[in-house]
């Protein structure tokens, strides 16, 4: 079951960029799902994985206020990112910020 929820987040994420219009309530929905399944599948080997993911569709998307929760809620739930997860994160803030971002931004470092 688990491996399904991967491809879905994965195709989600691959398309996310196409609806961006959509995408604030399109992320708010995969972090609702995400939360569903975490506590339905313990534990969630891949859960970095997804994150990872999530955290490109939002630099992408430059969705940087969903950037900054999303980080929050890996770190509240005791999901320590490694190296690649951080990286990711910074490099999607990054991106947030060349287009455009939010002071949020600067306040999340």
């Amino acid at each position: 079951l688990e491996v399904l929820y991967l491809l879905w987040f994965h195709v989600f994420c691959s398309t996310l960029p196409i609806y961006g219009a959509h995408a604030p309530n399109l992320i708010d929905f995969a972090r609702r799902l995400l939360n569903h399944i975490r506590q339905r599948i313990k534990p969630m080997r891949d859960i970095e994985f997804i994150y990872r993911r999530l955290f490109e569709s939002c630099g992408t998307c430059k969705q940087i206020t969903h950037l900054c929760e999303l980080n929050k809620e890996m770190i509240k739930n005791n999901i320590q990112p490694d190296k690649v997860t951080s990286g990711t994160y910074f490099q999607a803030l990054l991106q947030c910020k060349r287009r455009g971002g939010t002071k949020e931004a600067d306040e999340d470092k």
